[in-house]
C-alpha cells in the first residue's frame, strides 16, 4: 500500500509539470530503460516489453495529438 501512496504521489507531482517538461522526463525515463535494457539481463526485456506499451498509451492517443497541433502553431 504505501508504494502505491508513492506512485501517486510521484504522478500528482508529474501532472503539475508543463507539457515541455513532461516530455523532458519521459524521455529521460524512456533512455534510462533503453540503457538498462541493453546493459543487463534478458530479463529486462520484459520490462522494455510494458514500459514501451504504458508510453505508448501516453503518447499515441487522441488528447496528445491536440497538444502536438498546439506546439505545430
Amino acid at each position: 500500500m504505501a508504494r502505491a501512496l508513492k506512485i501517486n504521489e510521484i504522478m500528482s507531482e508529474i501532472e503539475t509539470l508543463e507539457l515541455k517538461e513532461e516530455i523532458k522526463l519521459l524521455d529521460l525515463i524512456a533512455l534510462n530503460v533503453y540503457k538498462k535494457v541493453n546493459t543487463a539481463s534478458s530479463d529486462n526485456q520484459y520490462w522494455l516489453s510494458a514500459s514501451e506499451r504504458t508510453l505508448k498509451k501516453v503518447w499515441d492517443n487522441e488528447q496528445d495529438e491536440v497538444y502536438n497541433e498546439l506546439l505545430k502553431r
